[in-house]
């Protein structure tokens, strides 16, 4: 890989508006190349499974 070679890195992770609004400036902060986007989710089901005992 070249050194000065981009490769796109995608991090996606869901939490309150208000909680997301708190972290921007601290990430706008970090990404000094690049793109922040938001978008509103819908969350239709969301299960999570028994760990084994």
């Amino acid at each position: 890989m070249a050194e000065r070679e981009h490769l796109p890195v995608q991090i996606e992770f869901i939490e309150t508006k208000e909680a997301a609004e708190a972290l921007l400036p601290a990430l706008c902060e970090l990404i000094t190349d690049g793109l922040i986007e938001a978008h509103d989710t819908t969350v239709i089901k969301s299960v999570a499974r028994e760990e084994p005992s």
